[in-house]
């Protein structure tokens, strides 16, 4: 029986190998509780496996093992506290090569959505509520799953002027936003 190896914690993630259910592997971290395992092949590769207990037995204990660190899918929303739903588009096109986590914050400045956007790549995230928002970037490397950010972040900024969503019957609001490389500016439209 063959164990998938994949490049992040889920199915969904790119396959990028696999090995004999029997074979050892060395964990080196985890995430929700171990049901997903990061882990090195005796090969050297590393990628993520399904933490099942009908397909991996441990010789320690979850809680002793450190949380992984992993890439994201592009569009993934890392924290949603949208108290309603509206019709509002709101577009990342990232044309720099870093990954970019893309918040977008009240009017008290407290974080309502939070959408991972992988360098090179283009998401847009639907069912923003009318508002005013302060968007705020930053880039990095090494996400930590568990605080929901990088873990080194390269540059770390806010737009000065607000996102403002508004909905009636005949329109909704569309926002793109272009990220560029570190020696360029970032640029909105409306």
């Amino acid at each position: 029986v063959l164990l998938t190896i994949y490049e992040g914690p889920s199915a969904a993630y790119t396959t990028v190998g696999s090995v004999a259910s029997a074979d050892a592997l060395v964990v080196i971290g985890q995430v929700d509780n171990c049901l997903w395992l990061q882990v090195q092949t005796a090969a050297g590769q590393t990628g993520w496996v399904s933490g099942q207990a009908s397909k991996v037995q441990l010789n320690r204990s979850c809680a002793d093992i450190p949380m992984g660190t992993y890439r994201p899918l592009n569009g993934s929303v890392v924290y949603d506290r949208r108290a309603a739903l509206g019709s509002g588009q709101f577009t990342v096109q990232n044309n720099a090569d870093d990954d970019a986590l893309v918040i977008l914050s009240d009017e008290t400045d407290q974080p309502v959505v939070g959408v991972y956007v992988r360098g090179a790549s283009e998401y847009t995230l639907e069912g923003i509520a009318n508002g005013t928002y302060t968007v705020y970037v930053a880039t990095g490397d090494d996400w930590n799953g568990e605080q929901r950010m990088f873990d080194l972040v390269w540059e770390y900024w806010r737009f000065e002027d607000p996102a403002l969503f508004e909905a009636q019957s005949d329109y909704y609001t569309v926002i793109t936003i272009t990220l560029y490389a570190v020696s360029q500016e970032a640029s909105s439209e409306t």
